[in-house]
């Protein structure tokens, strides 16, 4: 039931009560990708799987350029009300991503210099003073399984994957969400 609510409704946590009302726990989106991953170890994959992975998310990919300034970035995000979006270079190669999470370590040193500074410096600086990073940028290629997909994001504990068209080139094709995988596995 919990995961046809993260699913249904597209939220990232949800709350659980007990009898009195009280909140014992919450379960979150990432909690049941590893959940997931943790169950399907030593699984073999077959080919109903790979074809999966292709006809899961969304296109076109949201991204804009690594020069773009972080407030554009962030009003692109908040007009396309999306929680992330890719970075791309001057090839159209992924090289990160930002996230509303990124938004919230802005907040919490906001200056007019950094709205106007480039989103992919704005996220080196950020990350490099932080010991625990969590926003890695992850992608699989199109023939790769579903289970590579969930696997890579349990372990980095991020809301999406992007599809990748080659290793040479690099460009996002797709992007996937856990929110996809969620609907993707339920009956």
């Amino acid at each position: 039931q919990v995961t046809r609510v993260l699913s249904d409704q597209a939220i990232h946590r949800v709350p659980i009560v007990d009898e009195n009302g009280s909140v014992v726990n919450i379960i979150s989106q990432s909690s049941l990708i590893q959940a997931i991953t943790d169950k399907c170890v030593g699984i073999e994959t077959d080919t109903t799987e790979i074809s999966a992975l292709k006809t899961l998310g969304s296109t076109p990919v949201l991204s804009v350029h690594k020069t773009e300034t972080v407030i554009n970035t962030f009003r692109i995000l908040d007009l396309k009300n999306k929680s992330g979006i890719a970075l791309v270079d001057e090839e159209g190669r992924l090289v990160g991503t930002t996230t509303g999470k990124d938004l919230g370590l802005f907040l919490k040193n906001p200056t007019l210099a950094t709205l106007n500074s480039p989103i992919f410096e704005h996220l080196q600086k950020i990350r490099s003073e932080l010991i625990d990073i969590k926003t890695p940028c992850i992608a699989v290629f199109a023939h790769d399984t579903i289970s590579r997909a969930i696997a890579l994001l349990a372990a980095t504990r991020v809301h999406r994957v992007f599809v990748v068209n080659d290793e040479q080139h690099y460009k996002p094709i797709k992007v996937i969400s856990i929110t996809d995988i969620l609907n993707f596995l339920l009956p």
